[in-house]
């Protein structure tokens, strides 16, 4: 037996072996599951404003603190859209496709290549700068990635180099909030598909130790028009599964689903950065998958305490719900905007009021003049004499305190900004 790979967060290893290794390995009583190595492969516009995450970015929330891991092929590190924001590079391939011809190698250009242009593509959705003004700005531009080369310039690689990948970021980078694989088995799976293969396995551990550590795993459902099966890690419970809608938000025919999909995003035409400071147009679940980690940085950059299953929380609750016509089954299609806004008022009420963020006395809401109402609904009410909140004594007068809070804007007010002064504000009381 050669070992390739031993993994700290999953119980098993991929390795070289002799017929008669391989037969003495099966009579080992701790021996669970032996499968032969597996190969996988890539999973093959402007979308920001299909899933609002224009609007969200507009608010100041852009990703920034955020480190998203990239497993895919090389990138274009030099790529103008993309400088800056990779911050790490890492590569694992058993065939060699390394710098050098090697199967393993860390550091500065490590991960870099133009001979591919989905790692690029897939980067660009997430963190292009559109610095050349060819490809659109990505979901979450201020987000790092780290950068991990897992597959050749053939598209393809090893399930055994994607789980050391997973490993050593389990291992290595605490900070990494979630990882992107736009990447897809061979061999598609019914739900519940962990025990299915020692890979699925493995997949299963790595990805619950990341998500116990507060990552999230996003995969491609992959393009095989299968409307009941999903590959790996897609099929993976605890992964999130990311299928592909056109600009109609109708579900591409080329889409993977089944009842374990867990997320729809823009995958149809989608331009973004390829390598040679150029763009490409592509199509895909592989740029599905980066539209949905985007906006889970989002989400990160508004409140960092989210754990991994809140952040799945908002993204599934407050999606724009998509039928698939081959199977009847509905799954979300993201929406940045929405789920930005169900994670401000989510929870308890701060001290005397607001929500978690804002922790404001009172929330004052700034509407357009054509939106008021005649009547209006008070949110919070003082009486004349109440020590708790009329500060004089003066009888038929209330003087009281309140507390404005103006950072949390309704995005889809296009003429309330919250940069601009205050140049006039009335208080409506009623006469009782």
């Amino acid at each position: 037996i050669e070992i390739r790979h031993r993994f700290d967060n999953a119980s098993g290893f991929t390795a070289s072996i002799s017929q008669a290794g391989l037969e003495a390995l099966a009579q080992q009583s701790d021996v669970v599951r032996i499968d032969l190595a597996q190969e996988g492969k890539a999973a093959l516009a402007e979308s920001a404003m299909q899933i609002n995450a224009d609007i969200v970015r507009a608010l100041g929330i852009d990703g920034r603190g955020v480190t998203v891991a990239l497993l895919d092929t090389a990138i274009d590190t030099t790529h103008p859209d993309l400088q800056g924001h990779i911050v790490a590079e890492e590569c694992f391939c058993t065939s060699g496709c390394c710098p050098g011809n090697t199967s393993r190698l860390s550091g500065p250009g490590s991960a870099t290549g133009t001979a591919v242009v989905h790692g690029t593509h897939v980067a660009g959705i997430l963190v292009s700068q559109g610095n050349n003004h060819l490809a659109s700005i990505g979901i979450a531009p201020g987000a790092d990635v780290i950068a991990i080369r897992v597959l050749d310039d053939r598209a393809r690689g090893a399930l055994g180099d994607w789980l050391a990948a997973l490993d050593w970021v389990a291992s290595n980078h605490p900070e990494v909030r979630a990882v992107n694989m736009s990447l897809v088995s061979e061999n598609l799976y019914p739900p519940n598909c962990e025990s299915m293969s020692a890979f699925n396995m493995m997949f299963r551990e790595i990805i619950d130790t990341l998500r116990a550590r507060g990552t999230l795993v996003f995969a491609a459902s992959g393009n095989n028009a299968n409307p009941e099966r999903l590959p790996a890690p897609a099929c993976i419970d605890t992964a999130i599964a990311v299928g592909a809608v056109d600009r109609d938000d109708v579900v591409a025919d080329f889409s993977n689903s089944d009842s374990s999909l867990d997320l729809l995003a823009p995958g149809v035409s989608i331009r973004s950065d390829a390598p040679n400071a150029s763009t490409a147009v592509l199509s895909g679940t592989s740029m599905a998958t980066p539209h949905a980690v985007g906006v889970a940085a989002l989400l990160w950059n508004a409140d960092p305490s989210l754990t991994p299953a809140e952040v799945e929380g908002y993204l599934r609750k407050t999606g724009f719900p998509v039928s698939d016509s081959r199977n009847g089954l509905r799954f979300p299609r993201i929406d940045a905007l929405a789920a930005y806004q169900a994670m401000q008022f989510d929870g308890p009420m701060a001290r005397g009021g607001g929500s978690r963020l804002t922790d404001c006395l009172v929330e004052w809401r700034f509407d357009p003049g054509t939106r008021i109402r005649s009547r209006t609904r008070a949110v919070g009410v003082c009486r004349d004499g109440d020590a708790t909140c009329d500060h004089d004594s003066v009888a038929g007068q209330c003087t009281f305190q309140v507390s404005v809070c103006l950072n949390v804007p309704d995005g889809r007010i296009p003429h309330c900004r919250t940069n601009d002064p205050i140049t006039l504000l009335k208080v409506h009381t009623p006469r009782s």
